[in-house]
């Protein structure tokens, strides 16, 4: 609320009044039911607060529900299975559950960098859309080298054909080449 977390507030003693506001609920499993005990597994977009879902069922239900346990198994596309166990960990067995950065932005529309552009990048160039071979307005593209390594995260620009770097790890990828 305003930049605060709302339960801060009410510990405060200060009055706290949610504002409704549109989620994604893409689905919703009864995964066990024991009266008056029931699990969920659900599936939704980002900015979905869990616990005034929860709050929202009990009222839908003509009573109240209380949360006794929340586990996030997925978000990003990344699952509990993909993790690794913290017991054991070292540097070898940590190297081993590493994962390409760039799949975290696999479902972007992605441009393939040759050289020069590479070098235009790193020195923070911005790129049209047609030299990206994208079409204009995307959001958001993602840069890759020629072997699909990750260089950057481009915005859509001010102009729609135009994108802009929003992050840029292409310096990265030049000290690495000159090694």
């Amino acid at each position: 609320v305003n930049g605060k977390r709302a339960y801060e507030l009410a510990r405060k003693g200060k009055p706290v009044k949610l504002e409704p506001r549109e989620i994604q609920i893409y689905a919703i499993e009864i995964l066990e039911f024991n009266y008056p005990n029931f699990k969920l597994a659900i599936q939704c977009g980002a900015g979905t607060y869990i616990r005034s879902l929860g709050r929202d069922i009990g009222e839908r239900l003509g009573s109240a529900a209380i949360m006794t346990g929340l586990s996030r198994t997925d978000v990003g596309g990344f699952s509990l299975a993909q993790c690794a166990q913290t017991q054991g960990l070292n540097f070898e067995s940590v190297k081993q559950h590493l994962v390409d950065p760039g799949s975290i932005f696999s479902e972007l529309p992605t441009a393939k960098l040759d050289e020069s552009q590479i070098v235009r990048l790193v020195n923070g160039a911005s790129f049209e859309s047609q030299e990206l071979q994208l079409p204009p307005g995307l959001q958001r593209v993602v840069a890759v080298d020629q072997q699909g390594k990750l260089l950057a995260l481009f915005q859509s620009g001010k102009k729609a054909e135009q994108y802009r770097i929003e992050y840029n790890f292409a310096n990265h990828y030049a000290v690495a080449q000159q090694r």
